[in-house]
């Protein structure tokens, strides 16, 4: 195990493996269909707004369309650069808009049509976010010969974020009034 954790011994390295496990936690954690917010989102439709299951199904497709269209999140980043490091704009932009849809979901009338756009904007938000450090981690994970551990770190922080949201989440569920 010790010399599985060797090539981490370099300081940005670690710093690499640190931000992309932070990076992923806060993905599972906070991905709308799996992660802690599932449970009060799907709440909020069905009980709330009173949706019928057309009208959720279709929610969550719109909500999941922003993942669907990842590969155009790649191409922006590629041949559009939003600041001299596109990364870190983008990376910025994209956590800044993420957190405003947040914000304004907690504090907006349960209205459908404005917590539909709230939702898609975070979603979409998440998974540029997700697009971004992707990028990073195989241009950094190139450089330091590391690709395979980054994406290592990675998954693991991604699932042990959905296993703290499930277990949450399930508490909250029953433990709120």
């Amino acid at each position: 195990m010790f010399r599985t954790l060797a090539p981490l011994r370099n300081s940005r390295a670690r710093s690499c493996a640190l931000f992309f496990a932070i990076m992923y936690f806060v993905q599972g954690a906070t991905d709308l269909s799996s992660g802690l917010p599932h449970q009060p989102i799907q709440y909020l439709l069905k009980e709330d707004l009173r949706l019928t299951a057309a009208q959720i199904g279709f929610t969550w497709a719109a909500i999941g369309f922003g993942w669907t269209i990842k590969p155009l999140y790649g191409l922006l980043l590629d041949f559009s650069p939003f600041t001299r490091n596109r990364h870190r704009g983008y990376l910025i932009f994209v956590s800044v808009i993420g957190l405003a849809g947040w914000i304004a979901l907690c504090s907006v009338p349960h209205n459908y049509s404005i917590i539909l756009v709230l939702l898609v904007c975070a979603s979409a938000c998440l998974a540029f976010g997700d697009v971004i450090t992707d990028g990073l981690m195989v241009r950094n994970g190139k450089t330091l010969d590391l690709v395979g551990a980054f994406q290592s770190i990675q998954w693991a922080a991604l699932g042990g974020a959905l296993t703290l949201s499930h277990l949450a989440g399930g508490y909250l569920a029953e433990n709120s009034s």
